[in-house]
């Protein structure tokens, strides 16, 4: 998943990148730090298989985050890296019971190659992402790194791809729905 989603992340992703396209190893190295915060609610509809509605979970979930981002210029071209943490709360609207997570997580442009203005960027990522039960247990929790290959067009402000190379990790967390299910009803 290519992290970088913001609008102010995306345009200075771009105005990195038609620097880095134009500029070649003999300019100036800049160096930028920027922050974006987000606190966002939405509800999701859990189904639990059956033909029946009335058993189905509405979950309203809250989430609270920030994202780091540093961009650095190296042999020409610009890395970016993202730094982020996230805790979020899940309430059954019925029940008004709650279990919450917390995740963090490190991106970084590990290889940059711009031609014809078509930016081809080498990612790695890692995630921990762990959920507590409403009594403030531990419910589990996911943790892996990740490679990914995108391909951005920096006239357009499009990604033309996003393949995932590499991953591996592991989870002990459950499908969100089955942990609505297990925590609040």
């Amino acid at each position: 998943m290519h992290r970088r989603t913001g609008p102010a992340a995306t345009a200075a992703l771009s105005g990195l990148l038609l620097v880095a396209s134009a500029g070649g190893a003999g300019a100036a190295t800049p160096f930028d730090t920027w922050e974006e915060h987000y606190d966002f609610t939405f509800d999701s509809v859990c189904d639990l298989g059956t033909a029946d509605t009335s058993d189905d979970i509405t979950v309203q979930a809250h989430f609270v985050g920030a994202q780091y981002f540093t961009a650095r210029e190296r042999d020409g071209q610009f890395f970016v890296t993202v730094d982020s943490t996230e805790d979020s709360t899940y309430t059954n609207v019925d029940t008004g019971i709650a279990w919450t997570g917390y995740a963090w997580s490190h991106d970084k442009d590990l290889k940059v190659d711009v031609v014809d203005g078509i930016a081809t960027i080498h990612t790695g990522a890692v995630l921990h992402f762990r959920v507590y039960a409403p009594d403030g247990a531990p419910g589990g929790e996911q943790n892996f790194r990740s490679e990914s290959v995108i391909v951005y067009d920096i006239a357009n402000d499009v990604d033309l791809s996003d393949e995932n190379v590499k991953f591996v990790g592991h989870a002990s967390t459950q499908d969100f729905c089955v942990d609505a299910a297990r925590f609040t009803t």
